[in-house]
């Protein structure tokens, strides 16, 4: 109630806020609720800044069936998402990426063109988690970056490899497989040398994806030989 009776005052902010804050605790706003906040959101559709479209896009992403987007608002977050693809930050364009993955949203070209050109200009500052992220989610949505885009954001999973985690490299591993890229020996020894000291870590599931990964790509068993797990 309070939501619904407060949006006609909230700021985009307040309102991407509130949006993220349901899906981190996995509840669905209330029909009146979410009626309230997507028509704020058309009221401030020239305010829509990089961080609110990843707040709310994300959170469409995490509440999937519970919460769908609306084809008017969804158009609103794209255009600022095109509009101002240059300001976003690596986790904004992370977000934004996982959320048309998960959706399974037909992602806009002219938006998929200038995300690629400020991915590459801030390669550098991508975290694991966002290279493992962005990764998935083109090999998800059948993507294929170009072979610039390839290279940088090899090199800056190698860089920061020893931030990866068991889940972090099956994303990578499945992207790498599902895109057909060649991962190249230097990528493969890092991989490994960052993944076997975690061996133990990985969970069932990760050890399937990054198993079929590592067939795929054609490296056998890869660091599960000897494992009873990839039995």
């Amino acid at each position: 109630r309070r939501v619904v009776a407060t949006a006609g005052e909230m700021s985009m902010q307040g309102v991407s806020n509130v949006l993220w804050a349901h899906a981190r605790l996995r509840a669905r706003p209330t029909a009146a609720a979410a009626d309230a906040l997507d028509g704020r959101i058309m009221e401030l559709a020239a305010e829509v800044g990089p961080q609110d479209v990843a707040n709310v896009m994300w959170a469409h992403g995490s509440l999937g069936d519970e919460y769908p987007p609306r084809e008017d608002v969804w158009v609103v977050l794209v255009d600022a998402a095109l509009r101002r693809a240059a300001e976003f930050k690596p986790q904004e364009i992370a977000n934004v990426l996982w959320a048309h993955a998960t959706l399974r949203a037909r992602p806009h070209r002219g938006m998929m063109a200038a995300f690629e050109l400020a991915m590459l200009r801030h390669a550098g500052e991508y975290k694991a988690q966002e290279v493992a992220t962005v990764f998935w989610a083109l090999a998800k949505m059948d993507e294929r970056p170009s072979n610039e885009w390839i290279d940088a954001f090899q090199r800056q999973a190698v860089r920061q490899s020893s931030r990866f985690r068991p889940q972090t490299i099956a994303m990578t591993m499945w992207a790498m497989s599902k895109m057909e890229i060649d991962p190249g020996e230097d990528f493969l020894d890092v991989m490994r040398r960052c993944a076997e000291p975690q061996i133990h870590r990985f969970k069932p599931q990760e050890v399937g994806i990054t198993l079929r990964a590592s067939k795929a790509l054609g490296l056998g068993l890869w660091i599960f030989e000897g494992d009873p797990r990839a039995q």
